[in-house]
């Protein structure tokens, strides 16, 4: 009950209400009091009451419908928290990650690769919604209840199992459970050599299918197109830690990168066919710099294992993804438009298009079309809840497009979480409450922001100069001097903190150094944060523009997005 009033009051219902009943009473009011001196009929007073009493409901549903906002009457958009306790869809399924059951425990690392390929199977099936990597894995060695974690995914029934390997032999037990009644509906357990298995992958695709009654897609229930059948690569593969090759995991720090690359490397090596791998690689590449600095090499390197995903998989939905992802940072927007479109059509013949909504939300988002993005980012939020990424950029879209009680509301979802894997979000939740000018709800989301972050230096230097903005400023000055703040996403939370503490002519720098003169364009969708709109306010950042490619894709596109519109000749400004 809670939950309904808390969203009749976001969406302004319980305010037009009581503005109504106001009105109305004035109204009736000023009927009775002229209806003698006009000499009014005496069902005068009658006709203005049933009125005003059929127009009620009718002022509740519109205020229910639409919002108010600077830019016009405009459709509410759906409530943040809905998914918090999703419907459980009767053909909907989470794969929790499967226990390694080895004697040594050292496959833990090949179960979450049997869990990853099964996900992958499953969503291929016609009808069936699985719920997503992200927010299956988060229970990942947790102890809970089943009707739990069935109600946080909105699933009806989960799979679950073990995994145990020796030598060349391997046992995978799996079984089917209704998420509602606990209820153990199929399971089974095969024995089999390493040989065998990508076959057995296939086998409990299969059974799972059958199982639910639910009529299989057309095609194989095989892997993703790209993958190997070498055994010894396929193990190499998942030593990188690369997930699916769409949702890739990027290690955070230099060694575990270097170590994920070398993985890797040596895939590609025992299985030069193995297109995942090169796709893998590519992105690790792409993002490698952001930690480990020598951007031409790196650069040179990503380029190649793109070109050779690419000549193996022509049609692979993860390649021409990542295609559109290097278009970007070439700063070619149209022609990664263009690529991210025929990703998405390659996406639904294999059924996994609910893994590229979060690509296209990001494309629309860096390019400024950021109210179309919000749609996509919802997408991602009812398939896979608690991914985090996708959350935290859904954050800043709705703080960006004067939302930010939908903002914080988003944030709040992952308000209990702590981790590294959070920090995006948490940091979302404090740009809002800087956009806000609240201090109480600044220093909270700042606290929260500390306990989750692996690199909370800036943070707690900040937190303790919040009354003395040019003290802030000098120590984010100094650190920019230091080595250790030198990587790409280090010195854009400096550019944060100092458009906070006043100094937009220093973010706008940042900016410029590490999305066009070290060429990160695929990170554009950073300008549009509400903590910069100072930042958008300087002649400089119309520069910045042009640098990133933005301004000829809006001419030639004709879509100039949310924040930026042209006045004349060649001449724009920005909001």
């Amino acid at each position: 009950m809670k939950a309904l009033f808390d969203e009749l009051r976001r969406r302004g219902v319980v305010k037009v209400g009581i503005a109504y009943a106001v009105i109305a009473w004035l109204l009736i009011q000023v009927v009775v009091s002229i209806e003698t001196p006009l000499r009014l009929p005496d069902w005068a007073d009658t006709l203005v009451i049933v009125l005003l009493a059929v127009g009620f409901p009718v002022a509740l549903v519109l205020a229910w419908a639409f919002d108010r906002t600077p830019e016009g009457i405009k459709r509410a958009p759906p409530s943040a928290g809905v998914t918090g306790q999703a419907v459980q869809d009767a053909k909907s399924i989470a794969v929790l990650p499967f226990a390694d059951m080895s004697p040594e425990h050292d496959q833990e690392y090949f179960a979450d690769g049997i869990t990853e390929e099964l996900l992958n199977s499953l969503a291929r099936i016609r009808d069936l919604r699985v719920s997503g990597r992200t927010s299956s894995f988060y229970f990942k060695g947790r102890n809970e209840d089943l009707r739990s974690i069935g109600e946080a995914l909105g699933v009806r029934y989960i799979l679950e199992g073990s995994v145990r390997k020796a030598g060349e032999r391997v046992r995978i037990t799996a079984q089917l459970i209704d998420a509602r009644t606990d209820g153990h509906l199929w399971s089974e357990t095969y024995d089999r050599t390493l040989s065998d298995l990508f076959v057995i992958q296939e086998e409990i695709a299969k059974s799972v299918a059958n199982a639910l009654q639910i009529t299989l897609g057309v095609g194989s229930l095989g892997s993703i197109p790209g993958m190997t059948r070498n055994v010894a690569a396929y193990d190499e593969y998942l030593l990188a830690g690369v997930a699916n090759g769409v949702d890739i995991i990027l290690p955070t720090s230099v060694e575990a990168m270097r170590e994920s690359l070398r993985h890797l490397e040596r895939a590609v090596t025992l299985d030069p066919d193995f297109a995942l791998a090169w796709a893998g690689l590519y992105f690790l590449y792409r993002n490698a710099t952001t930690i480990m600095g020598d951007a031409p090499s790196i650069d040179a390197k990503a380029r190649q294992a793109l070109d050779r995903a690419l000549t193996l998989t022509p049609d692979s939905p993860i390649v021409l993804s990542n295609i559109a992802v290097q278009k970007a940072h070439d700063g070619d927007w149209s022609g990664a438009g263009e690529t991210q479109r025929q990703a998405f059509d390659a996406a639904r013949k294999y059924a996994m298009t609910e893994h590229f909504s979060y690509r296209a939300a990001l494309f629309l988002h860096m390019v400024g079309r950021v109210r179309e993005a919000i749609d996509h980012y919802e997408r991602v939020r009812m398939a896979d809840p608690l991914n985090a990424n996708s959350a935290a950029y859904l954050c800043d879209a709705y703080t960006s497009t004067n939302q930010p009680a939908l903002a914080l509301a988003e944030a709040d979802r992952f308000r209990s979480y702590s981790g590294p894997r959070f920090v995006l979000v948490k940091a979302s939740a404090l740009m809002t409450a800087m956009v806000l000018d609240d201090r109480p709800e600044l220093e909270a989301r700042l606290d929260q922001l500390i306990e989750s972050d692996p690199f909370p230096v800036i943070g707690r230097a900040m937190r303790e100069r919040l009354d003395d903005p040019p003290a802030a400023l000098a120590e984010l000055r100094r650190m920019l001097g230091e080595p250790e703040y030198q990587p790409a996403f280090i010195r854009n939370i400096v550019g944060i903190w100092a458009a906070y503490f006043g100094d937009p002519q220093l973010s706008l720098d940042l900016m410029a150094e590490y999305l066009v003169a070290q060429g990160y364009r695929g990170l554009s969708f950073l300008v549009w944060r509400e903590i910069f709109r100072d930042v958008r306010r300087l002649p400089g950042f119309k520069d910045l523009l042009r640098g990133l490619g933005l301004v000829d894709y809006w001419q030639e596109s004709g879509n100039w997005g949310d924040f930026c519109r042209p006045v004349g000749g060649d001449d724009f400004e920005c909001l």
